[in-house]
């Protein structure tokens, strides 16, 4: 293990290096991050610490921009719009008084 672990953080020093993969665990310098890590701030910002160990960013990520959203008018209800419109006013001027 690194340096000398208290007798007070050994047992929390092995339940957070239980998470490690095991053939990190023997790595020195992780096994001292995660003591300074205990040291400071508890076994939550230990495990904060191995998380990105334990689950790396992959490298086969593709990023997608989101389609940007239609407005009325790119949707065709604009034009469905205008055409009744148009139709009720051809039919207003179609009229023949009696």
């Amino acid at each position: 293990m690194a340096k000398t672990v208290p007798e007070t953080m050994e047992m929390t020093f092995n339940r957070v290096l239980r998470r490690v993969p095991a053939g990190l665990r023997s790595d020195i310098e992780l096994q001292k991050s995660i003591l300074l890590f205990l040291k400071l701030g508890g076994e939550r910002l230990a495990r904060a610490r191995i998380k990105p160990v334990v689950s790396p960013f992959p490298d086969d990520i593709s990023i997608v921009k989101p389609r940007p959203l239609p407005t009325i008018a790119e949707s065709g209800l604009a034009g469905v719009a205008d055409t009744n419109q148009v139709l009720a006013e051809e039919g207003e001027s179609s009229e023949e008084p009696d």
